[in-house]
């Protein structure tokens, strides 16, 4: 009877330490779930390609928009601190070849972008090297 005891301890000690184990798996699922952290702007517009509401093109334009060094700064310079937001500083990245032509445009340049009127327009214009 003695193994039979023994067996039935080992069996149950067994059982307490998985169900600790599972326990402590669940919660770390269940906190990585509920705090999940915030999107990136990457994951948005992948988000929006997946929604259907941009196409290949306007996905792959995006996404160079983000990740390239040259538009981000242009980006940065042109951010909501100056009321321009994120579309439209996204349009004004794409026309610039370097951080340097962006600093140098003057209101008509910039004014020629889609959704640029004339107040966004000076608000850019006035930005200068000093701002890097």
């Amino acid at each position: 009877m003695t193994d039979v005891g023994a067996v039935l301890m080992i069996f149950a000690a067994l059982i307490f330490i998985v169900g600790n184990a599972y326990q402590s798996v669940a919660e770390r699922v269940e906190d990585w779930w509920q705090n999940d952290p915030e999107q990136t702007a990457v994951d948005e517009v992948h988000q929006l390609y997946l929604d259907g509401d941009i196409d290949e093109d306007e996905l792959e334009e995006r996404l160079e928009i983000l990740v390239d060094d040259r538009a981000r700064t242009i980006r940065d310079l042109a951010d909501d601190e100056h009321g321009i937001g994120n579309e439209i500083s996204r349009k004004v990245a794409r026309e610039f070849d370097t951080v340097g032509e962006f600093v140098a445009a003057d209101v008509e340049d910039l004014k020629a972008i889609d959704d640029v009127g004339k107040e966004r327009a000076q608000k850019l214009a006035d930005i200068d090297s000093q701002t890097l």
